[in-house]
């Protein structure tokens, strides 16, 4: 449970058995409007990337997270192959979060494409004041053609259209990440994450966790079997 505190009521939730870790997320102020963002917010990088994208022949479409699952699930896989882990959803629970997504009006699922290949995708929740970054995936193959940085545009663009004032594209615990994140002129918003162990043991056992868990990870990953290539 994120909760933003202050000293005295960190203590107060301490008493109440409370654990607390500091986080961080990455947080873009739309109420500015669309010709400010692109003019003075979004960093000269960013632009270019995005009339790259555009005069490649990108193009960014609202579509059904149903429609495009496979292929998504493929990107996800390929985006944390890089990192040598496995993604942390499979197959599975994205049909899942694509049943929960069909006919809600509180989330959007945009796409990026070239002539028709699916380049780049994202998960958009939203509410009256924020539009939050769930999920994405993209395809190694066409980062080339900086798909990430349109989609991303299309998504602040729709959002200011909308009236919400604000982009919260979550935080980013792999620096490039959040370099890209802070291109969009993002800034870094400090909140605490607050949760209640349920044994004393627990919260070391988290601790231990965050140590070795990418270790571990990076082991599953090199020893799960793969397909072969014909």
């Amino acid at each position: 449970m994120p909760v933003r505190s202050s000293a005295p009521q960190s203590e107060g939730l301490r008493q109440f058995g409370f654990a607390l870790e500091p986080r961080s997320t990455f947080v873009l102020d739309l109420s500015v409007g669309e010709e400010r963002l692109w003019s003075q917010v979004i960093e000269s990088s960013c632009r270019r990337a995005i009339r790259k994208a555009q005069s490649r022949g990108v193009l960014v479409e609202e579509v059904r997270l149903q429609d495009i699952v496979d292929t998504y699930v493929e990107m996800s896989a390929q985006v944390f192959a890089k990192h040598h882990r496995p993604p942390p959803l499979g197959r599975e629970a994205f049909a899942k979060i694509a049943e929960v997504l069909e006919g809600s009006p509180l989330a959007k699922v945009f796409a990026a494409r070239h002539q028709g290949r699916l380049l780049a995708a994202g998960i958009f929740p939203f509410d009256r004041r924020c539009i939050y970054y769930l999920d994405g995936a993209s395809s190694p193959e066409g980062l080339a053609l900086r798909p990430n940085n349109l989609l991303h545009w299309e998504v602040i663009r729709w959002a200011v259209a909308a009236g919400i004032a604000r982009y919260d594209m979550v935080g980013a615990g792999i620096a490039s990440v959040a370099r890209f994140k802070r291109t969009f002129g993002a800034g870094g918003v400090p909140y605490t994450y607050c949760y209640r162990p349920l044994a004393p043991w627990v919260g070391l056992a988290r601790r231990v966790y965050a140590l070795l868990a990418p270790a571990g990870r990076g082991v599953r990953y090199f020893f799960q079997p793969r397909p072969r290539s014909s």
